[in-house]
């Protein structure tokens, strides 16, 4: 099956470290272009103007809210990316505005500590930017991916942590 065939990517972290040692995750979510590292800067805005490689680019770069830990371990975490009108970085996102994509395409798959963890989406919606996200009742470990979408708001899939 696809899943199999995904769960069998091996990432080197190690070679991934010494490119940047942000780089804390690896994300993807199959038929999207969303399969990237995930960094982690000092800020969130470094990672707005720059790629994981740490060179300057408009698309910036897949990063982890510098208030995280690095390890997924709070309550809420959050990603973030650009939506790419190429659909790009998290441009993909709004796929899932598609009830019959988000229903074909259940799972966020997250790579750290040497394996893949398939995180099952609870949520899509759009929202506006200075809006609460959902699911923040701190029962359980929530990922939440965020990109802009339009002036104003903001499109986020939220999955919950399975580990």
């Amino acid at each position: 099956t696809k899943q199999a065939q995904m769960k069998q990517t091996v990432i080197d972290f190690d070679a991934l470290k010494k490119i940047n040692p942000d780089i804390v995750a690896w994300i993807r979510i199959p038929d999207t272009s969303i399969d990237y590292p995930v960094v982690q800067g000092n800020d969130d805005s470094y990672y707005l103007t720059h790629t994981f490689k740490k060179t300057e680019h408009v698309a910036g770069a897949i990063f982890l809210d510098s208030d995280n830990n690095a390890d997924f371990s709070d309550d809420k975490n959050i990603i973030y990316g650009h939506n790419m009108k190429d659909g790009s970085m998290f441009g993909d996102l709004k796929k899932y505005k598609d009830p019959k994509f988000a229903g074909e395409h259940p799972y966020i798959e997250i790579y750290r500590h040497g394996k893949w963890i398939s995180c099952p989406v609870i949520a899509s919606k759009i929202i506006e930017e200075n809006e609460a996200t959902p699911y923040q009742n701190g029962t359980e470990k929530i990922l939440t991916l965020s990109t802009c979408y339009g002036k104003t708001k903001r499109m986020v899939v939220q999955a919950r942590i399975t580990e």
